[in-house]
């Protein structure tokens, strides 16, 4: 479906003004959720042009997520952060959105069709059982988990999922890996469920909290929610508790859940696409498969919600972006999620600076230097 300018500027005043004046709930949730879709996908289009609409989404979302976090960290230091400066921020966004339509005439350019068709999977008899043995056993999978979920104080998952869970992920793993190497449709959704279950895993079964740091995080998350700031100001979380503030307004959802589940939404959604969607590894014939060695990483340092976590998982989509294979408009980006991850959590941020400095050296000055 084609959309002109005047449609596509009335769609997102419409979706703007339902998602700040619906009522609390799924009605809300969704509308917001598809006002940030549609935003992240505007701005892709203005920075990368009429490519798939997959690239212009994560361009597009890597861009917002950067800016939110460098505003919000900036206010939370010098000032304080609330609903108020929220919504300016968000109708900035807006209205920028609203800029690019015009200036851009973005007519017809956006295809709101869903890239993966994963209800039509190929007529090929043993795709299409590898298709179907992936669906059972995820459902299989996230019913032990939804089952299985526990308040009380244990020392490991093992202890209260089936024995036959291990056996059941087996199959879906090697299910996928074959699935991936010789399928054309249903790769992003099927590789998405997997990366999303396994770091999921202990955040899923621990209805409290998993680990001992989100505790911690989490009450001063409160706080700024509050009275919009806290004190001592907490310098190396700044960016992470600015990016959380900023979903609880625009999302109408718990600092509990939203901290939760945004390291493994990321890890989960965002990675794997910007490797497949960007990195030269899809020059390679097996290339759909590669976000699946994801899975070779330790989980813990994903899986535990704290900002390391989130810093980690910005720091390996940077680093897919310096492999990819058109950065022609992409350098301030790369400078965004650098400083972004920094001010999640220092430790990964700086190493990742160092890391994109040799870069622009390399590229820039040494490569002047050769010429002359």
């Amino acid at each position: 479906m084609k959309l002109n300018k005047w449609l596509l500027s009335l769609l997102l005043l419409i979706i703007t003004t339902l998602s700040l004046f619906a009522p609390w709930g799924w009605l809300k949730l969704s509308l917001a959720i598809l006002n940030l879709l549609t935003l992240s996908i505007i701005y892709g289009y203005w920075q990368e042009g009429k490519k798939q609409i997959l690239v212009n989404l994560l361009s597009g979302y890597l861009l917002l997520f950067s800016l939110i976090v460098i505003i919000n960290a900036l206010l939370l230091f010098y000032w304080e952060i609330s609903y108020l400066s929220n919504l300016i921020l968000y109708l900035i966004f807006v209205a920028g959105a609203l800029i690019i339509i015009k200036q851009k005439e973005i007519v017809g350019e956006i295809n709101f069709s869903w890239p993966v068709n994963f209800l039509h999977p190929t007529k090929k008899i043993v795709i299409y059982l590898l298709y179907w043995l992936i669906i059972c056993s995820l459902i299989i999978l996230f019913t032990q988990i939804f089952f299985h979920r526990s308040e009380q104080i244990i020392f490991s998952i093992w202890q209260i999922l089936p024995s036959n869970f291990l056996l059941f992920y087996l199959l879906l793993i090697i299910s996928l890996f074959v699935y991936l190497t010789v399928a054309t449709t249903g790769k992003n959704i099927a590789l998405m469920s997997i990366l999303f279950l396994s770091s999921g895993l202990g955040v899923m079964i621990y209805r409290l909290n998993y680990g001992f740091d989100p505790f911690i995080h989490q009450a001063t998350e409160s706080i700024i929610w509050g009275q919009g700031f806290v004190t001592p100001r907490p310098i190396y979380y700044l960016g992470y508790y600015g990016i959380i503030n900023f979903f609880q307004h625009f999302l109408s959802l718990s600092n509990v859940l939203i901290d939760r589940y945004i390291t493994i939404i990321n890890y989960a959604i965002i990675l794997p696409l910007t490797i497949n969607q960007w990195s030269t590894i899809k020059r390679y014939h097996y290339w759909p498969a590669a976000p699946l060695f994801l899975l070779l990483l330790p989980l813990t340092t994903i899986a535990l919600n704290t900002p390391q976590a989130l810093a980690n998982v910005l720091l390996l989509i940077t680093i897919f972006l310096l492999l990819a294979d058109d950065l022609r408009n992409k350098n301030y980006l790369l400078l965004l999620l650098g400083l972004t991850t920094i001010l999640i959590h220092p430790l990964s941020g700086i190493p990742l600076i160092f890391c994109l400095l040799f870069y622009f050296y390399h590229f820039y000055v040494s490569d002047k230097t050769k010429k002359n």
